[in-house]
């Protein structure tokens, strides 16, 4: 099953016929100082213990997102590696109205080598709590 629309050659001469909206770069570059500011301390990497899956390791993560408030994530790797080991990573984030779930639901890309980090959507996942 292809997981994009189009060949890898193609993928990387795409560029969207959207335009850029005026004060982009100045909006995200406000946004994420904003973040940065709040953050009270890096990401934090907790290993799940006493899981029944055998073919991977679980980390429960949270770092700062917007204004310091804690986002939640699950680090999925292939069993025996630590996290920074330097594999491939995929990046899900399931958008709005989704949680990360459980870790049972995300096996597929650390059972094919990859570091596989989902992150929880503020304020749908019971994790990830939106106090605004």
């Amino acid at each position: 099953m292809p997981l994009t629309d189009l060949p890898l050659e193609e993928l990387r001469r795409y560029r969207a016929e959207v335009p850029e909206p005026d004060g982009f770069d100045a909006f995200w570059e406000t946004t994420l100082s904003a973040a940065r500011a709040a953050a009270d301390g890096p990401a934090e990497y907790r290993r799940v213990e006493g899981t029944p899956l055998r073919s991977v390791e679980v980390h429960d993560v949270r770092f700062p997102g917007w204004a310091g408030q804690p986002v939640a994530a699950w680090l999925i790797l292939p069993r025996g590696t630590a996290p920074g080991a330097g594999l491939p990573a995929v990046i899900t984030y399931l958008g709005y109205n989704n949680g990360r779930g459980r870790p049972i639901e995300h096996l597929v890309w650390a059972s094919a080598g990859y570091a596989h980090l989902v992150v929880d959507s503020r304020g749908q996942g019971d994790a990830t709590p939106d106090p605004d």
